[in-house]
């Protein structure tokens, strides 16, 4: 894929860390010209990259302030006249606790913020860059990043997989709505090794949500899978092999369905009481 995607204006939000960081990283090996966007800093992308004066970086910006977002767009496309690929890959996940997986677990604004920043932040990027996209200006590439708990929801965190059920709806209507203006792709990993979901589980040892039971994927892995099915025009992005498999089973079964994951949510609570024992 060397130079598949030379000189192609190429943003990512949440690159400063985690999958965010890897798709600089390859999209940079590329030759795509990268802008790095992340409400935190963004130094551990930035001395990674091969030729980073290249490139554009964007610390502390919050994907859900719209002013924001339209600033960071504006800036990019007076500087190189238009968006090739936007990753809309920002996301955050509250610290996991599957003895305590009730909907009510989260407070209001709990709710409100997670919607905010795995939903609605798309929302916002779109607004910015469907019109230069509809006349024709940069390949309109938008890439979602969602998660595999978006198709086969999330044991013990309904906020999580609700708004990432959310995100691939999105995806799903822009795909169908906005065809051939955007070619759009709904990245769906399981567990990937990156602090956004270690820093939010117990152990990598123990698993602590479905996504975990088929182990963890490197970041870096998830970068690969992702650029090769932009370049085949890929829809869903499935760097875990076994997330279409039951993705099939949900829907040609969904009452069998419901009851393996009802079996599987009580084979993780007694892990984790055995972990503790």
């Amino acid at each position: 894929m060397e130079n598949a995607f030379q000189d192609k204006i190429v943003v990512i939000t949440g690159g400063g860390s985690g999958i965010g960081k890897a798709l600089a990283e390859a999209f940079d090996r590329m030759g795509a010209i990268v802008a790095v966007v992340d409400l935190n800093n963004v130094n551990d992308t930035k001395r990674n990259l091969e030729e980073p004066r290249r490139h554009l970086f964007f610390p502390g910006l919050d994907v859900t302030n719209e002013t924001a977002i339209k600033s960071m767009i504006t800036q990019i496309k007076e500087k190189h006249g238009q968006i090739d690929l936007y990753f809309s890959n920002a996301g955050i996940l509250f610290p996991l606790d599957p003895t305590n997986d009730s909907v009510t677990k989260h407070s209001t604004a709990q709710w409100s913020k997670i919607l905010r920043v795995n939903l609605l932040s798309h929302v916002i990027a779109l607004r910015a860059l469907l019109p230069d996209w509809e006349r024709g200006k940069g390949d309109g590439h938008f890439c979602i990043t969602a998660s595999a708990a978006g198709l086969l929801t999330s044991i013990g965190d309904a906020s999580y997989g609700v708004s990432k059920a959310a995100a691939v709806s999105l995806a799903e209507h822009l795909a169908i709505s906005h065809h051939p203006t955007v070619k759009v792709h709904c990245l769906c990993p399981q567990a990937v090794d990156t602090p956004f979901v270690t820093k939010n589980a117990n152990s990598k040892a123990t698993p602590v949500t479905a996504a975990m039971v088929d182990g963890f994927v490197s970041a870096e892995y998830v970068a690969k899978c992702t650029c090769e099915a932009i370049l085949r025009d890929d829809f869903y992005i499935f760097p875990h092999a076994r997330v279409p498999k039951y993705f099939q089973r949900k829907a040609s079964d969904h009452d069998r369905w419901l009851s393996g994951m009802k079996k599987l949510r009580k084979q993780i609570l007694e892990a984790q009481v055995s972990s503790k024992l």
